[in-house]
Formats: C-alpha cells, sequence, structure tokens
C-alpha cells in the first residue's frame, strides 16, 4: 500500500492492495474520505467546478480482489469495481447478456470502460442505469467491514439520490445475482435525450420460473427519490394469470407506486408516460415469449 500528497497539498491519496486495507483506512483515518473507482463522475462534477478534493482519498484501483467476475451455474459474483465494458462482455449464451448488454449501453466507450459496477451502485442515481437492472434481478450486494462481511438485498440499501445505507466504515465488495431457472424474460429500455446522455427514464423486466407460475420483477429508474423496486405492481402481475385485459390494471398500480420528478429535464407527466408505455412494452413481450 502507497500513499502520495495530492491536489494543492490538501490532499493525500491511498493506494492500497487488498480490500482488508481499505476497510482498515476507512476505520482509521480521519473524515472526509472519498473512495473512487473509475471516477467518472467525480471528473464531471470536477470539470463543472461541483467537486474539489480534500481530505483523504482512497483509490481503488490496485485492489485486484475487486476486479473479479466469476459466473456459476447458480450465482453470478461480480467484484465492485468491475467495469461496465466488462459486465457487457459476458458471452452471449448467457441468459442475462441481453439485459446486461442493454444495461451497460451509456455514454462513450472511454466512460463505460472506467465506470464501475460498484460506483454505479454507491452513487445511487434516481437514473442509474446498471442499478435499475440489478434490481430487476434482485442482486444483493456484500459490504466488508472490521467486523466482518454483511449481504443487504440491494432494494434496501439504495435510500435516496446520491444516499444509500452503507457505513462510513464498510466497503462494496461484491454484487450477487442467483441466476434464475427458465422460462426467462429479460427487459431493459432507457430513454434519453441523446444515446451518450443522461438516462430519462430507465426500465427493467424480468420474468422467472416459479412454483405458482410465471414471476415477474420490475424495477425503474427516473421515478423516485433513487432506483425503485416496484413490489406492489409485482403482487397485482402474481394474482393472475398474464393477459391483455391485466396490462390496463398494471398500468394503473405503476402509476400510484412511482413519484417521477418535475425538473428541468422532464415533466413528472412525460415521465409516467414513458414508464406506462415501457411496462405495457414489457408485458406485451412476456405475453409471447411465457404464454
Amino acid at each position: 500500500m502507497s500513499s502520495r500528497s495530492g491536489l494543492l497539498r490538501r490532499v493525500e491519496v491511498f493506494s492500497p492492495d487488498t480490500p482488508e486495507e481499505v476497510v482498515q483506512l476507512l476505520r482509521d483515518l480521519p473524515a472526509p474520505i472519498q473512495v473512487i473507482a473509475g471516477a467518472t463522475s467525480l471528473l464531471v462534477r470536477a470539470q463543472l467546478g461541483r467537486w474539489q478534493p480534500k481530505g483523504v482519498v482512497i483509490d481503488l484501483s490496485c485492489v485486484a480482489d475487486l476486479q473479479s467476475f466469476e459466473v456459476g451455474e447458480k450465482l453470478l459474483r461480480i467484484g465492485s469495481t468491475v467495469t461496465c465494458s466488462q459486465m457487457a462482455q459476458l458471452d452471449d449464451r448467457h441468459p442475462l447478456a441481453p439485459i446486461f448488454g442493454e444495461a451497460t449501453c451509456f455514454g462513450p466507450l472511454a466512460i463505460r470502460n472506467r465506470a464501475t459496477v460498484g460506483g454505479n451502485i454507491m452513487q445511487a442515481r434516481a437514473t442509474a442505469d446498471l442499478a435499475t437492472a440489478l434490481l430487476a434481478l434482485d442482486a444483493s450486494i456484500v459490504l466488508l467491514s472490521a467486523e466482518g462481511r454483511r449481504q443487504v438485498p440491494l432494494f434496501s440499501f439504495l435510500v435516496a439520490d446520491g444516499e444509500t445505507s452503507a457505513k462510513s466504515t464498510e466497503l462494496l465488495v461484491e454484487i450477487r445475482i442467483e441466476i434464475p431457472k427458465p422460462p426467462l424474460v429479460t427487459f431493459y429500455r432507457r430513454v434519453a435525450r441523446c444515446a451518450a446522455g443522461r438516462s430519462v427514464v430507465s426500465f427493467a423486466g424480468v420474468v422467472t420460473a416459479g412454483e405458482q407460475g410465471p414471476r415477474f420483477r420490475v424495477a425503474v429508474g427516473g421515478a423516485g427519490p433513487t432506483a425503485l423496486r416496484l413490489f406492489e405492481l409485482e403482487r397485482v402481475l402474481a394474482a393472475e394469470p398474464l393477459s391483455e385485459a391485466l396490462i390496463p390494471r398494471a398500468i394503473r398500480t405503476l402509476d400510484s407506486e412511482i413519484t417521477p420528478p418535475d425538473d428541468f429535464e422532464e415533466t413528472a407527466a412525460y415521465r409516467r408516460q414513458l414508464i406506462s408505455r415501457l411496462l405495457a412494452e414489457f408485458l406485451e413481450l412476456s405475453l409471447k415469449q411465457v404464454s
């Protein structure tokens, strides 16, 4: 592990080699501490004059244990500093390859080559593309601290825009996804003003095999304080067999469960309209492939 003086002599940068060393630094060093991996969002904020490094910066780029990507028969384990470009390279034959390919296709390639899965989650942005897909896949995260490891469902980890339930002494080390059994439908769409721009809304849906029939999982971005898992909508979809007649009821449930912002980018009404259309598209696709 090494450290060096940083910008304007106000910053000390540490480059640990192991997750355990990171946790020790988080425990022992005084605040403020900024943990970075790809640092893509921080670079943009710095260019806009909205962020200046100060205090302590911990750079995760040398922590090899966080760069693992393990594909097992039943479990997918993704290290927190795996990049979005690496996620998109999952074997085309894997059932989750389509949704990862879509959810990681944001911004220019240079950004995707640096932006990390863990960074996307820890930013907890309401419009986070990858977090929306991971919610629909029922992902969990693993946090490491001096007290040990704890596993948390992603839907309970994301609290608000820019806020998670992580403690200041915890490090996100891994994302875990149980690989669902077929039949499997995965669906991901994002709407942005331009291909490389930030999403206005994002929508992810997954259909898996359940004991009582198909099981639906749905998540949206840009429709609340952070990316959201829509549990009430899922309950409506589980209550009876999917049909054309169920789609309007599902849309009404969706409308009651989301609170999209009304801001300088788009109106809340337009966001609701977009998300409703994406839900209808997902359910129509599911009707064709699952029925």
